[in-house]
């Protein structure tokens, strides 16, 4: 009995490009239906965004009125809760 001969054979770094190519286009896509607010910051990145220290951001994850997530040991923050944190700040100033 003999194997079955594939009808189109695919050079496997082809199929690897490929895949890599749709992922990124599918990541695209998501990125623009969620919006640029889910976007994910570092620490660093929200404090320059809003013009504070990056220790006051690290403040706010440690006292949980940032939320945030780890991803491996780095802290991320969410573009559209740092806006909202920012703005909840202010807001108790007044």
């Amino acid at each position: 009995m003999s194997t079955p001969v594939p009808l189109v054979a695919i050079a496997r770094d082809d199929l690897e490009a490929l895949l890599r190519k749709l992922i990124r286009e599918e990541l695209s896509n998501i990125h623009e239906v969620v919006g640029a607010d889910s976007e994910l910051l570092s620490p660093k990145q929200a404090a320059k965004m809003v013009r504070i220290s990056a220790q006051s951001v690290y403040d706010a994850i440690h006292d949980q009125s940032l939320p945030a997530m780890r991803k491996g040991k780095a802290w991320q923050v969410e573009r559209g809760q740092v806006k909202a944190w920012h703005q909840r700040r202010f807001a108790q100033a007044d």
